[in-house]
């Protein structure tokens, strides 16, 4: 009992969801959450970015000119998650990267400037003008924003003063650019991405690592450039000194993850580098010619390759990959929206499936129907204890629970050993869920099928043979959670004392007694008269 509740604890943390009773469930199967709805807001618009302090943000891009010149306004767009407000958006002109921390929200532009706007308002703070176009995502590490700009890295203060800057050293290439930047998530289990804003340019990544280590990459900045030679290099943040730099092993300038081993490189294949040194190590094919690719290291021997495709887990000791599936991933879990066809009314119709699948086994944790919402292509995000569905224009929040609590259930009618003097008896009870809420009732009689009988608190059994009767009733609630109670009643349609025919034997005995001792009667009588 207690390693139940303890796995489950664990468990719980792990998903970063709330447990709302301690109390054992003996029938609960599975630990399914429950969605209660918080809102449903008109969705913004753009691509998902990050959530920050219960503020989901998106970005997306609206071009004035062609995609090679990239000219246009990139619009963001802040979504609170606590009611479905949208505190403020911006329209950033040129702007092509982004990063954001507790209070700011920094874009880098292609006009050659970093700018901030305040996180909560939306009110322009500050700009910086570098040496070139920023076509990376800053990197934010102890305060400092590291940004690469032409061929130039800039440390700056989150007051838009340049406090340290290092040029990309001109070996092998005098037009190398930097290329990209990504932050690692601060914690574990809390998804804070930062995606490039050019889903088209799936090179513009970088990679913080472990040991206060920037690694960047090199090569030409031109979108239609994919193909170009490129470079990777490492930068030491505590002296400022490239530690390492290597030519990359492959063309597609694609730095997909970092762990404290390896750095990955490259779309198909993907290599790993040395973190500490960049030589490389291996390489593995995902047969992915395009779209975007990321790595995330789960365990010592296990990392995650996300593609637009799906996801794939890979053994880093032996190759193989252990599982496969599409989705998102949020800290140790995938999840994944798709079609299921369920009868409301008569009526088969489409509605939205949650799966959650452990990272780990690639086993499914649980399966949840949302049977309020039309299937229209939804997107999960998930954070803390929120659940966000991202639909074609609606966005729709629930609170994120699990339910190990079971209902409480009560046979109202008949009570025990009750005696019905008839064929038929209806069944009452009441029963009662303060998390999840019931989701349906079943009853059974004399241990047979068990009857689906919805949300419906009466039941009625009818052509009931006489004699002793069993009655059970199970509450199912919207978690899987289930008790059962159960009632024994006798049937006695006879008229007299007792079920079933006695009372009838009884009476015809009685009835042929009279018979015999009338018709012994008569003949006494008339022996007597002929004897006279």
């Amino acid at each position: 009992m207690m390693l139940a509740l303890l796995f489950i604890g664990m468990l719980a943390l792990a998903f970063g969801i709330q447990i709302v009773s301690y109390v054992y469930a003996q029938e609960a199967e599975t630990l399914t959450p429950y969605f209660v709805i918080l809102w449903t807001s008109d969705f913004p618009g753009g691509d998902y970015i990050m959530v920050k302090n219960k503020i989901a943000y998106f970005a997306e891009r609206r071009w004035g000119g062609t995609w090679i010149s990239r000219s246009g306004t990139t619009f963001f767009h802040s979504l609170n998650l606590s009611d479905g407000s949208q505190p403020w958006n911006y329209s950033a002109n040129d702007c092509l990267t982004v990063a954001i921390d507790d209070e700011r929200v920094y874009f880098g532009s292609n006009n050659g400037y970093l700018m901030a706007v305040d996180a909560q308002r939306g009110l322009f703070l500050w700009k910086v003008n570098l040496t070139g176009a920023v076509l990376a995502n800053p990197v934010i590490v102890n305060g400092t924003i590291y940004v690469g700009a032409g061929d130039t890295i800039y440390g700056i203060s989150a007051f838009g003063e340049i406090v340290w800057q290092k040029r990309i050293p001109s070996q092998p290439r005098e037009d190398a650019k930097v290329a990209w930047g990504y932050s690692l998530p601060p914690e574990p289990g809390v998804h804070t991405e930062i995606i490039s804003l050019l889903s088209q340019n799936h090179y513009l990544y970088g990679v913080i690592t472990h040991e206060k280590t920037v690694v960047w990459g090199s090569g030409d900045n031109r979108p239609w450039a994919r193909y170009a030679s490129s470079d990777i290099f490492a930068v030491d943040l505590n002296s400022y000194e490239i530690k390492w730099l290597v030519p990359s092993p492959c063309y597609d300038k694609v730095l997909v993850g970092v762990s404290d081993s390896f750095v990955y490189f490259g779309v198909d294949p993907i290599y790993a580098l040395n973190s500490s040194t960049g030589v490389f190590v291996w390489n593995y094919t995902t047969n992915l010619f395009y779209g975007s690719a990321k790595v995330q290291q789960i365990a010592d021997d296990l990392i995650l390759i996300l593609m637009d495709s799906g996801v794939t887990c890979l053994n880093l000791t032996t190759r193989d990959v252990t599982w496969s599936s599409s989705g998102v991933v949020f800290g140790n879990t995938l999840y994944s929206c798709r079609s299921k066809q369920i009868v409301i009314d008569n009526e088969v119709v489409p509605r939205i499936e949650l799966r959650a699948i452990d990272c780990f086994s690639g086993n499914v944790l649980w399966e949840y129907t949302f049977i309020d919402l039309e299937e229209r292509g939804a997107y999960p995000i998930v954070c803390d204890d929120t659940l966000l569905l991202l639909c074609s224009d609606k966005i729709y929040a629930f609170k994120y629970l699990i339910d190990i609590t079971a209902p409480t259930i009560l046979i109202t009618f008949p009570d025990p050993g009750y005696e019905a003097r008839s064929s038929s008896i209806t069944v009452e009870w009441t029963s009662s869920d303060d998390f999840s809420g019931i989701s349906y009732y079943e009853i059974r009689l004399d241990g047979g099928s068990w009857i689906n009988v919805g949300t419906n608190t009466t039941y009625t059994f009818t052509e009931l043979g006489d004699g002793s009767h069993t009655v059970d009733i199970k509450a199912v609630d919207k978690a899987g959670n289930a008790k059962q109670e159960t009632v024994s009643f006798i049937v006695n349609t006879s008229p007299l004392f007792g079920p079933g025919c006695i009372e009838e034997i009884a009476i015809m005995a009685t009835m042929i007694t009279i018979v015999l001792a009338t018709a012994l009667y008569l003949l006494i009588i008339r022996k007597h008269k002929s004897e006279s």
